[in-house]
C-alpha cells in the first residue's frame, strides 16, 4: 500500500509550493501481470479436447486442441505408449499401420512460461473384423518374429492357413506354436515346411477338446522371417479355410499382411 501525503516546500524566492496532494485514505494499488506464474491473472495452459477418429482402419487420427494461455510462444508434445516426448507444432496427427490393439495416448502444451499437465487417452485399433486372422507386428525392417492370431472367431473346430511371402520377398527361418488350451495335445497342430519353397508355410489347426470349439481372439504361433527385399507377407486367401464345430466351412472376413523392407 502506497500513501501519498501533501508536502509543502519553501521555494527559493519564499514561496509555497504543494507538490502533491494525496487522500485521506488511500486504497490499495493492485499491479498484476497475467504472464507472472503466481499472480492471480495468471492462467496455466491446458489440453481442452483429444478425440480419436478411423480406429476401423491401421491408420487412426488423433486430434486436440489446447489453451496457451498468456504466452504466443507454444508448442505441443505427444507420445504413443511409453515412448519418448514428440515436438509437434498441429493439432492433429494420422498414425500409420498400428498393429490390432490398444494404445495410450498423451499430449500436453509447452509455452515459454509452463508445462501443461499431460492430458492421456486410450483408443483400439479395429481394423481386421473378425472371424480372420492377425500379424503382429505389420511393419518389419532385418530379421523379425511376427506373431499370427486368431481373430473373433466363433465355435472353430479346424482351419487351414497358407502363410506367404510374396514374391520371395523373405524367407521363413523357423516357428513355434503357441501353448494354450486350444493347442492343449500334439495332435491339434500340424505345420508343413517346404524345402523347395521357404517363402511358404502351412498350418493345419484342429481342435479336440470339446463339442463347442473355440471362440475369441488368440494367439496360434509366431515364425521369423528373414527379409530379402522390399515386400508384403499375407494369407494365401484362395486356400485359407475355417471349419465350425458341424465341420462348415465358415467365412472368413478379415486378413491380415506385414509390410516388408529390407
Amino acid at each position: 500500500m502506497v500513501y501519498l501525503k501533501k508536502i509543502l516546500l519553501s521555494g527559493l524566492l519564499g514561496g509555497t509550493f504543494a507538490l502533491l496532494s494525496g487522500c485521506s485514505s488511500p486504497p490499495d494499488l493492485i499491479f498484476d501481470n497475467p504472464r507472472d506464474k503466481y499472480g492471480t491473472e495468471y492462467v496455466k495452459p491446458e489440453i481442452t479436447s483429444l478425440n480419436f477418429f478411423d480406429l476401423d482402419t491401421r491408420n487412426p487420427t488423433i486430434k486436440w486442441s489446447g489453451n496457451p494461455a498468456s504466452s504466443r510462444d507454444y508448442h505441443y508434445e505427444y507420445k504413443i505408449e511409453n515412448e519418448d516426448w514428440i515436438t509437434y507444432t498441429d493439432t492433429s496427427i494420422t498414425m500409420h499401420n498400428l498393429d490390432e490393439k490398444s494404445y495410450d495416448f498423451s499430449v500436453r502444451l509447452i509455452n515459454d512460461l509452463d508445462t501443461s499437465i499431460p492430458k492421456t487417452d486410450s483408443f483400439e485399433v479395429d481394423a481386421i473384423k473378425g472371424p480372420g486372422i492377425v500379424f503382429s507386428p505389420r511393419e518389419i525392417t532385418g530379421m523379425s518374429t511376427i506373431s499370427v492370431y486368431f481373430e473373433e472367431v466363433n465355435k472353430l473346430m479346424g482351419a487351414h492357413i497358407e502363410i506367404i511371402c510374396k514374391s520371395d520377398c523373405a524367407y521363413i527361418d523357423n516357428y513355434k506354436i503357441d501353448n494354450f488350451p486350444f493347442l492343449a495335445t500334439a495332435d491339434t497342430v500340424t505345420v508343413f515346411t517346404n524345402d523347395q519353397d521357404s517363402s511358404r508355410l502351412i498350418i493345419d489347426l484342429a481342435y479336440l477338446g470339446g463339442s463347442e470349439g473355440i471362440s475369441g481372439s488368440y494367439k496360434i504361433m509366431s515364425f521369423t522371417v528373414i527379409p530379402q527385399k522390399y515386400g508384403e507377407i499375407t494369407i494365401d486367401s484362395t486356400t485359407v479355410i475355417f471349419k465350425d464345430v458341424n465341420n462348415t466351412e465358415r467365412e472368413i472376413n478379415g486378413l491380415d499382411w506385414v509390410i516388408v523392407k529390407k
